[in-house]
């Protein structure tokens, strides 16, 4: 009986293995979050520097992994709803954007320090940086800070200095940005993709998305022209083409979608939801796609981030029960 037992085990052993490597997304390593409460929100990296930054919207503070220790090392409270956050390498600062008062706090340094702030107005969020143009976006305003219309900040990541705002209909939600100097914006509450003018600074074309409501999040191929559209109402990825704007593809998706990734090696694309699972699909061609695997994580695991560089997709998976708060990490296969 216990050579019987024994052999099961290894039957079960082997059966995971072999199921985990047909997987595209092979978990690797799972590092905890001591004494985070609340919700999780965006991620932000330190490629170089082998960090990784979480936004702990619930816990009012900036959580900061070692990723070569695989290890938590460093919390900033006093945050005031944290929810954006982007490492800029050559400003060598972690900019995160702050809800609850405006802020867009600036750290720099290992351990981080206060680097100094600048004041947006209520509902600051998502943020997504320029590498041509060495500025960085950061969407605010709208009904949160009670106002009629958002606002799009364009910010100078080396002096840390606002250089203006560009107007929208309402609060900005997921950026993408294209090397010739595009940056595509979703408009959550009215179903809507704006395309700006990097050098302009001005809104050069609106795109409705009228099958779909709350477009959260964006992901870019720039070389087949097109742009991934994450939407909650109902779960759904949108495939437009970047140079008429028309949808090519629709998919189901996760529920509570808040996190989407293109990955260009694989020709995949990666999707985070509150549901409690990572969807992956497969880019056949630039207008055809289909599910490839959906991978569970944890409930209210919303957010990701997925870092080519390093070959890994990270998963921000929030306290539950007794677990402490964690990150899960994916390699890609």
């Amino acid at each position: 009986m216990k050579k019987l037992a024994v052999l099961l085990i290894m039957v079960i052993a082997v059966g995971t293995a072999d199921a985990q490597a047909n997987q595209p997304l092979r978990l690797v390593q799972t590092i905890s979050i001591p004494n985070v409460d609340g919700r999780l929100d965006h991620l932000g990296i330190d490629v170089a520097g082998r960090r990784l930054f979480v936004a702990a919207l619930g816990n009012n503070s900036l959580e900061v992994i070692d990723l070569d220790k695989g290890k938590w090392v460093q919390s900033l409270s006093g945050l005031s709803k944290p929810q954006g956050v982007y490492y800029i390498p050559k400003a060598k600062k972690v900019f995160v954007a702050n809800g609850s008062d405006g802020s867009c706090r600036m750290f720099a340094g290992s351990p981080l320090q206060s680097a100094g702030q600048l004041q947006l107005s209520l509902g600051a969020d998502l943020m997504e940086y320029d590498p041509y143009s060495k500025v960085l976006y950061v969407g605010h305003g709208g009904r949160d800070a009670g106002k009629e219309y958002g606002e799009f900040a364009i910010i100078d990541a080396g002096k840390g200095a606002q250089l203006g705002d560009i107007q929208t209909e309402a609060h900005p939600g997921g950026i993408a940005i294209e090397r010739r100097g595009r940056v595509f914006v979703t408009i959550p509450e009215k179903n809507k993709i704006i395309v700006v003018d990097a050098k302009k600074r001005q809104v050069t074309a609106t795109w409705d998305l009228p099958q779909t409501q709350q477009p959260v999040s964006l992901a870019l191929d720039e070389d087949d022209h097109r742009l991934f559209v994450g939407s909650r109402k109902p779960p759904q990825i949108t495939v437009l083409d970047t140079e008429t704007g028309k949808s090519v593809a629709n998919m189901e998706t996760i529920g509570l979608l808040d996190g989407i990734s293109y990955d260009a090696a694989h020709k995949r694309i990666y999707v985070s939801g509150g549901e409690g699972f990572v969807g992956v699909y497969q880019q056949r061609d630039a207008d055809h796609y289909e599910p490839l695997a959906r991978i569970p994580t944890a409930y209210m695991a919303r957010t990701s981030l997925f870092a080519p560089a390093l070959n890994r997709f990270f998963v921000a998976l929030p306290r539950h029960d007794n677990h402490d708060a964690e990150i899960q990490v994916f390699e890609t296969q």
